[in-house]
């Protein structure tokens, strides 16, 4: 299971159910996500009464490379941590996984055997 911080992308917060259920390597990660924030903030300026410049004003595909390099930096100097934590949490998880298992299942019986305790110690008192 990958943790995504939920509004890096408005979407859902497991990676393996974004972008079609494809588990994207971090650098498509922070390449898809340098994409957006061009995109949404290309249509969101106009509502903050901000032009962008016209040369960047473009489609993701037209974007100059040097801007496109900024970017990717920005969003990964400010990102690329987040989403090492993430994937180090994943990591920590997938260990874990088989013991939360077992303590569920431990719970569980100790549910049971607490309700048996207690049946047998009403029947004892009728």
């Amino acid at each position: 299971m990958g943790l995504v911080v939920d509004w890096l992308r408005h979407r859902p917060v497991n990676r393996h159910d974004c972008y079609a259920g494809v588990v994207m390597s971090h650098d498509e990660e922070i390449r898809k996500i340098t994409q957006e924030f061009h995109e949404t903030y290309e249509r969101l300026a106009p509502e903050f009464g901000y032009k962008t410049r016209g040369e960047t004003a473009v489609p993701w595909s037209e974007v100059p490379m040097p801007n496109r390099a900024l970017m990717y930096s920005t969003v990964e100097e400010v990102v690329g941590p987040i989403l090492t934590r993430a994937e180090q949490a994943e990591r920590e998880l997938a260990l874990l996984k088989p013991f939360i298992g077992e303590a569920r299942e431990n719970r569980a019986r100790a549910e049971q055997a607490e309700a048996a305790l207690a049946k047998r110690m009403t029947d004892d008192h009728q």
